[in-house]
């Protein structure tokens, strides 16, 4: 400290000296000797009389022929510090400590800041059910701290174990499983209620699902021939006699032959023919089984026939002819046709064999 003062003050001395004789010299007029021209001052090189350092100015001087000195102050050379160099080394969570020299022996320390953890991957201690979380950790690699995180719930993987199907009218019930951890889950599945189709003229109300019928059939609505709502050919029905049934060929009371009737085929054909109406076509089969001139004759087989409406009145009545029969001769006779007009969609006949007399 003393020592900083004592070339301070020196300095000061030395600066105010000089300015005293600059002073001198510009007040002094030049001396011109025998008659010669001003001095003019031209001074060498600069000298340095004292080294600056990092903190303290240095000093300089010049002298001119004519003995004049001038001095100068250099400046400090400011602090040259080497690399930092690492004194304390930080962790994860404090901080570090660095320092650099100056040749001097000034020293400069620094923070070094707080590295931060670094976390490895994480790894599973206990595994997450459908019934409990798991836990899993991940470690710091530079120092023994840790986090931990809970890993959430597994959903439930349900497959259906038990399929109670509803039906239109009742409730059935699904039961699914759990193929992870065997939870059971169960649920009422609701009555899906019936789906209707409309009755038509022929089949009531009807559930497309399960099948049930609800009311009547609405019944062909027509005139004659076809059915107004539905548009369909509405063909009558003919009730058959009771088969087999025995039929005779009767004249003056004396059976001329008999037969054994075993099938009845008809069908039913729309026509126009004078008004609407129908056509019925029948084919009667059967078996000759009597002829009053023995097994050798050769004679023919007649059959009467007559159809009923519902309410028992004749509506038509023929003859069926079968020729050239021996007993135990099979048959079955030509077609037959013939036409019924005015029928009601749902009209009903009877079809009656008779002895042909």
């Amino acid at each position: 400290m003393k020592r900083n003062l004592y070339w301070k003050g020196f300095a000061f001395a030395a600066i105010l000296a000089c300015a005293l004789l600059l002073a001198a010299c510009f007040e002094q007029p030049p001396v011109v000797p025998d008659g010669n021209e001003a001095h003019i001052h031209s001074f060498d090189t600069w000298e340095v009389t004292k080294n600056p350092t990092c903190t303290q100015q240095g000093e300089k001087v010049r002298y001119c022929a004519c003995g004049e000195m001038q001095s100068g102050v250099i400046a400090e050379t400011g602090h040259s510090f080497g690399e930092w160099v690492v004194t304390k080394q930080p962790s994860c969570t404090e901080q570090g400590e660095s320092t650099r020299y100056c040749a001097c022996g000034e020293v400069q320390n620094n923070v070094v800041a707080e590295t931060g953890h670094t976390f490895g991957d994480w790894e599973t201690i206990t595994e997450a059910s459908c019934r409990e979380k798991g836990e899993r950790v991940r470690r710091c690699q530079s120092c023994e701290y840790y986090l931990t995180e809970e890993i959430e719930l597994l959903a439930h993987q349900y497959e259906v174990t038990a399929d109670n199907r509803p039906t239109c009218e009742q409730d059935g019930s699904l039961t699914q499983t759990c193929t992870l951890c065997g939870d059971v889950k169960s649920e009422r599945v609701a009555a899906s209620g019936h789906t209707w189709t409309g009755a038509t003229c022929t089949t009531p109300k009807t559930c497309t699902t399960c099948g049930v019928t609800e009311g009547e059939a609405l019944g062909h609505s027509s005139a004659v021939g076809k059915c107004a709502r539905c548009g369909q050919t509405v063909a009558p029905t003919v009730h058959l006699p009771s088969l087999p049934t025995e039929c005779a060929m009767i004249s003056f009371d004396e059976v001329l032959s008999k037969v054994r009737v075993t099938s009845i085929e008809y069908t039913f054909e729309a026509r126009e023919l004078t008004g609407p109406g129908f056509e019925l076509e029948f084919t009667i089969a059967g078996e000759k089984t009597y002829d009053r001139k023995g097994v050798d004759g050769n004679t023919y087989v007649s059959l009467a026939w007559k159809l009923l409406d519902d309410e028992g009145y004749v509506v038509r009545s023929g003859q069926l002819h079968v020729f050239n029969l021996a007993v135990g001769d099979k048959f079955k006779g030509e077609t037959f046709r013939y036409t019924v007009y005015d029928l009601e969609p749902s009209s009903s006949y009877t079809l009656v064999l008779e002895d042909y007399k």
